[in-house]
């Protein structure tokens, strides 16, 4: 990376389809990172080094990727979303998921590999840290399903996350467009992920309200 970017590799160049994913026979994580940069994938990977690198030689830590077109979760794919926000409908090629939501751990909720990669002990908690403290990014910013990065660690029962991010402000009491609440989001919001009980009742404890639909229950 270091080489390529001395040598005038342009760290900002956004993907125009799908590249990565995480599968055996079919895609299990749900997300679609058309629009990502390097960036962006180094914070998904939870790679602090490779984000300070990718930043010293003028990344932007701030774009997302772009909103694709259907949905691309494996969980819920059987499954009737209804957007019952209220908020006006994003395009596709809108933005989507930012940097420090694919760090917390985007897709692992509703995808079907939340439960069997769950995550990177200290990693993705150092790299939010590093987004968050360093680079100044939104706790708060929502993807264009409405899940904010409580959502993502929520999904994952990061505890650890959890306690960080409500810390910095994060909005424990925070809805997505599908009605889901953080507290949800950690409360098997699909078949194949399991609830998280010290998750839950943190966030609960914290004021998220807990609207017990446990899909995998």
């Amino acid at each position: 990376m270091k080489v390529l970017l001395e040598k005038g590799a342009e760290p900002n160049v956004r993907l125009k389809k799908k590249v990565w994913y995480s599968g055996y026979s079919f895609d299990l994580s749900g997300v679609d990172e058309i629009g990502a940069t390097a960036f962006w994938r180094a914070a998904y990977a939870a790679d602090v080094e490779a984000m300070k690198l990718l930043t010293a030689h003028g990344a932007d830590p701030n774009i997302p990727t772009m909103k694709p077109a259907g949905r691309p979760r494996t969980g819920d794919a059987d499954r009737d979303v209804q957007d019952i926000s209220g908020l006006p409908p994003l395009p596709v090629g809108g933005p989507s998921v930012t940097p420090l939501q694919a760090a917390s751990g985007v897709g692992y909720g509703e995808g079907f590999a939340a439960n069997a990669h769950r995550f990177a002990p200290v990693g993705m908690v150092a790299a939010v840290t590093y987004l968050v403290d360093e680079l100044h990014a939104d706790v708060n910013a929502a993807d264009h399903e409405g899940n904010t990065a409580l959502h993502h660690a929520a999904s994952r029962g990061d505890t650890a996350m959890i306690s960080y991010l409500v810390s910095k402000g994060a909005n424990v009491k925070a809805i997505n467009r599908e009605g889901k609440t953080t507290a949800d989001m950690a409360n098997g919001p699909v078949q194949r992920t399991q609830p998280y009980p010290e998750a839950l009742a943190l966030l609960e404890k914290l004021g998220a309200a807990n609207n017990h639909k446990c899909v995998s229950c």
